[in-house]
């Protein structure tokens, strides 16, 4: 009778120590999955803030702008007009009679007798407000933790601390011309300028004197 030789074939299946091996590289690929994951989340996470934040500020600097361009500014020259209600500007404020051509979070389109933009120091920074008329002052940027001034500037080069609208006196004499003022906004830092013009246009022929019909000039 002819006896079988053992089978030298491996009983298929894994042992221990494989199954170990397997159980450690499957857990690796796991953790390293989920740090991949977690960081992507953080890094999404991070570029939709900053893509909020972005936009508030695009928000923010479009209000600003609006309300510059806003200011009534009188033209200089022969028959311009003075008074208490002429714009001004200082480094920590600026205001005036405005007509606003868009809604800002301060007041909605139209005139309004005042519209005041002020720099407000917190703790930890400055923060831009406005209001208009008797109406609540409105957070319009927050620009912590960063400071802030406003300067002005008729030609957008020499800019100084302080502006007024008011014609000078020896400008009355000539005739009527457009009158404008940059106003500047700039941080401590330098991250953040916003320059905008407030204008009041080409101002029209000075109107005619007018005629008396009683008086008539010698017959001819």
């Amino acid at each position: 009778m002819k006896r079988r030789r053992p089978s030298t074939a491996r009983r298929r299946g894994f042992s221990l120590i494989e199954a170990l091996v397997v159980l450690a590289v499957a857990g690796a690929a796991l953790m390293l999955i989920f740090s991949v994951g977690v960081r992507s989340t953080e890094i999404a996470f991070r570029l939709g803030r900053r893509a909020l934040d972005l936009a508030d500020r695009q928000v923010s600097t479009d209000a600003l702008r609006g309300v510059v361009r806003g200011l009534v500014i009188p033209p200089t020259g022969s028959g311009a007009r003075t008074g208490a209600t002429d714009a001004t500007g200082t480094p920590r404020r600026f205001g005036g009679p405005a007509v606003l051509a868009t809604a800002t979070p301060c007041a909605g389109s139209g005139p309004a007798a005042w519209v005041e933009v002020s720099l407000v120091g917190e703790a930890d920074g400055d923060v831009i407000t406005c209001r208009a008329d008797d109406g609540p002052a409105v957070v319009l940027a927050d620009l912590r933790p960063r400071r802030a001034r406003f300067s002005y500037s008729e030609d957008g080069e020499r800019w100084r601390d302080s502006w007024r609208a008011t014609p000078r006196l020896m400008d009355r004499a000539l005739a009527p011309r457009e009158q404008g003022v940059y106003v500047r906004l700039a941080t401590d830092d330098g991250r953040v300028e916003v320059i905008e013009r407030a204008t009041s246009g080409r101002p029209g022929p000075p109107p005619a004197a007018p005629r008396d019909a009683s008086v008539r000039g010698p017959a001819l």
